[in-house]
């Protein structure tokens, strides 16, 4: 179930929540300023939210004592909040400048702590066994300079382009994420 979410829904949610403009231009809050497009940011912000908490809980559970903190849950925890919360307060940076700030600020912590969280996790197992996560760490190394290469490509500004890459990447990762460790645990723990 975990890899249909990955692989197929986690894209598809995220195409919806990009719409249908210059994905180099816009950007999710763009397109979810208006009918339907603020009904698929809501259904993106829940799915992935919802997806993502569900997986870093059991990535944290499955690992057991190689993830002694509950930091990274509580920082999911947190970071599902302020998206959700992000989805619901209206951006109309025209109307409402206030609200549309306090929506930027809200759905750009929430990503930082969501990264933030699975760094942690793919650290602390990468520091114990560093040849069966080295790909899981590669890999977020790739999506720092993929970052850095889309906000350059769309002039420093948060596109659907690297918001749809974050979303989608996180979600293929975190399903290789916990299938490494479900592997690890057959092998050594």
């Amino acid at each position: 179930m975990a890899a249909i979410f990955s692989w197929f829904l986690i894209p598809a949610a995220a195409a919806l929540a990009a719409g249908s403009s210059n994905w180099l231009t816009s950007n999710f809050s763009i397109a979810g300023s208006e009918s339907p497009g603020s009904f698929f940011l809501i259904l993106w912000a829940l799915l992935t939210g919802g997806f993502f908490r569900f997986l870093i809980q059991r990535a944290v559970s499955m690992a057991g004592a190689g993830l002694a903190s509950k930091r990274e849950a509580a920082l999911t925890d947190l970071a599902l909040l302020l998206l959700l919360v992000s989805v619901f307060i209206p951006y109309r940076p025209g109307k409402m400048k206030l609200l549309a700030s306090v929506h930027v600020a809200l759905a750009f912590l929430a990503t930082v702590l969501f990264y933030l969280a699975i760094t942690s996790l793919d650290l602390k197992l990468y520091f114990q066994y560093p040849g069966h996560f080295s790909l899981c760490t590669g890999l977020l190394g790739f999506a720092i300079a993929a970052t850095a290469a889309l906000l350059v490509l769309s002039g420093f500004m948060i596109s659907s382009a690297l918001e749809f890459f974050l979303t989608v990447f996180a979600g293929l990762w975190l399903w290789l994420f916990c299938r490494r460790i479900r592997i690890l645990k057959r092998h050594w723990l």
